[in-house]
Order: structure tokens, then C-alpha cells, then sequence
């Protein structure tokens, strides 16, 4: 049994990535954030502001589109969204701004640190009557489904590919969230 664990445990491991990747990615991310990066645009003053953060391709008309940006993007073929932006930095946006913001799939790609900061930055940057609106996969959820579970023989194994899976670097239940989003802050959640 402990071979077939053993067996199991190699084919969720992902390799390192190699040297020279990581000093690409380093360089233009640096490059990006130091070109690309600017202040949130204007809006229609007749309008509400409303923020889709870490849109990725994801595009809503009539709300500002925010994200990451690297060169590596755009010789892609990708079209900078209206707002360059890196969400775990001091965002270039005045406070009570924001009637709405809505992410979806984004915090669960940041360290607590990164994320408990975001979420403070949406608090600052949200008018006192807006909404925030936060989704991100459910480790509880994940852990109880009993297809997802059966394909792994023990529940840390499980646990591992839903928080290191697709470049996740956090894991989140609606309480643990919940209370980040109170100590930030937040009331009405």
C-alpha cells in the first residue's frame, strides 16, 4: 500500500522550475510593474464605479477591468485590461472610490499576507455603502466531496492538490474569510 501512496504522491508533484524561468519572470514582472502599471482610469461620473479585480480574460463593459500585466501578455496576443495593476501592492486609486468590486478566483493565488492586504486595499478604496463581493474555492467543500476524496487514498493528499493545485498559494473556508474580511474592517458580511 505504501508503494501505491508512494506512486500516487510523484504524479501530483510539480517540478521546480527551472533557473532561467524564474529570472524571465522576475525581470519582466519588475519591467511590467515599473511600465505598465498606472493609475485606475476615470469613469462615466453618471455611472457606478465598479471594479472586476484580477479579471484575466474576463472582460465586463461598463465596470473597470483590473490585473496584472507583463510583456510576456501582450506578445502573447492578450490586451491589456483598463487598470494595470498589482492588487498586492498599495493600489494608485483614492479611498471611498468604489460603489462595487467583485473578484473572482484571485485571492486563493496569493499569500495570506498578499491577500489579507488586498482585501484592506478593497476596504480603503469602497465607498461606506458598497459591496465587495469575493469568491474563492471552499477547502471545506472540496474536502467533503466524496468523488474528489475517493480518488486520493488519504485526505492530505487531497488537501495538497486543492491548495497547491493551478498555483494556489492560500486556502480558504467562508469563516476564515469572514474574519479576515471583519478585522479589515468589513461589517454586513
Amino acid at each position: 500500500m505504501t508503494a501505491h501512496i508512494s506512486e500516487q504522491l510523484k504524479k501530483i508533484e510539480w517540478p521546480a522550475p527551472r533557473a532561467w524561468k524564474v529570472a524571465f519572470h522576475a525581470i519582466d514582472d519588475a519591467l511590467a510593474a515599473r511600465l505598465l502599471t498606472r493609475r485606475v482610469p476615470a469613469t462615466a461620473s453618471s455611472q457606478p464605479r465598479l471594479l472586476n479585480l484580477g479579471c484575466g480574460p474576463v472582460r465586463y463593459p461598463d465596470w473597470i477591468n483590473a490585473d496584472f500585466c507583463t510583456f510576456g501578455w501582450i506578445i502573447r496576443g492578450f490586451s491589456p485590461p483598463e487598470w494595470v495593476m498589482d492588487a498586492t501592492k498599495p493600489w494608485k486609486c483614492p479611498d471611498n472610490y468604489w460603489d462595487g468590486i467583485f473578484t473572482e478566483h484571485v485571492l486563493e493565488h496569493f499569500s495570506y499576507k498578499d491577500a489579507i492586504f488586498a482585501i484592506g486595499e478593497c476596504y480603503r478604496t469602497l465607498k461606506p455603502s458598497a459591496w465587495l463581493r469575493i469568491s474563492v474555492p471552499d477547502i471545506e467543500k472540496f474536502i467533503g466531496l466524496e468523488p474528489v476524496m475517493a480518488k486520493y487514498q488519504r485526505r492530505p493528499v487531497a488537501v495538497s492538490v486543492a491548495a497547491q493545485h493551478f498555483g494556489h498559494r492560500s486556502v480558504w473556508d467562508p469563516s476564515l474569510m469572514m474574519e479576515v474580511a471583519a478585522e479589515r474592517g468589513f461589517t454586513n458580511i
